[in-house]
C-alpha cells in the first residue's frame, strides 16, 4: 500500500464526505466531497466519483512536500494533515518549523496547531491531530 493510498483511507475515515457544497467549519470558504475547495460554489454538487478523484488530486501538491524516503504510515499522517490544514503547514511540519508531539503538531511559540477553527477549540480536530502524530510518531 501507498502512502496515498493509506491516506486516503485515513480522509475517509475521518472526514464526511459531503456531496453538497457546504460552509467549512469557519463559514469562509465552501467546500465539496472529502474538503475539496477548488473552484467550489454555493448549490454546487458532485458525485462520490467525483469527491474520490478530488481526494486524489488534492493529494497531488501535497504529496510534492514529502520527501520521497518517508515511510507510508508516517506520509499517509502527514497527507491527511496536509490535506485538513494546507500544503503551507504541511511545508512546516516537514521543515522542522512545526514540531509532532504525542499532544499533536506544536508550533515554535508552544501553541498547538490545526485544533482550533477561527480560534474556537473544535473536539474533531483535537482528536484528528493526535491521531495524525500518533500515527506520524509510530511510523
Amino acid at each position: 500500500m501507498t502512502r496515498r493510498e493509506l491516506g486516503a483511507r485515513l480522509v475517509r475515515m475521518l472526514e464526511n464526505c459531503k456531496l453538497t457544497a457546504y460552509w467549512d467549519a469557519r463559514g469562509k470558504v465552501w467546500t465539496i466531497g472529502y474538503g475539496h475547495t477548488s473552484g467550489v460554489t454555493e448549490g454546487m454538487t458532485c458525485t462520490l466519483d467525483q469527491a474520490e478523484q478530488w481526494l486524489v488530486e488534492d493529494f497531488d501538491p501535497l504529496d510534492k512536500v514529502l520527501p520521497e524516503t518517508i515511510s507510508v504510515v508516517r506520509g499517509a499522517a502527514l497527507l491527511s494533515f496536509g490535506l485538513n490544514c494546507g500544503a503551507g503547514a504541511l511545508s512546516r511540519v516537514v521543515s522542522g518549523d512545526i514540531q509532532v508531539t504525542p499532544d499533536g503538531f506544536l508550533t515554535r511559540d508552544g501553541h498547538l496547531y490545526g485544533q482550533t477553527s477561527g480560534n474556537v477549540l473544535i473536539n474533531g480536530l483535537v482528536s484528528r491531530r493526535r491521531l495524525e502524530a500518533g500515527l506520524y510518531l509510530s511510523g
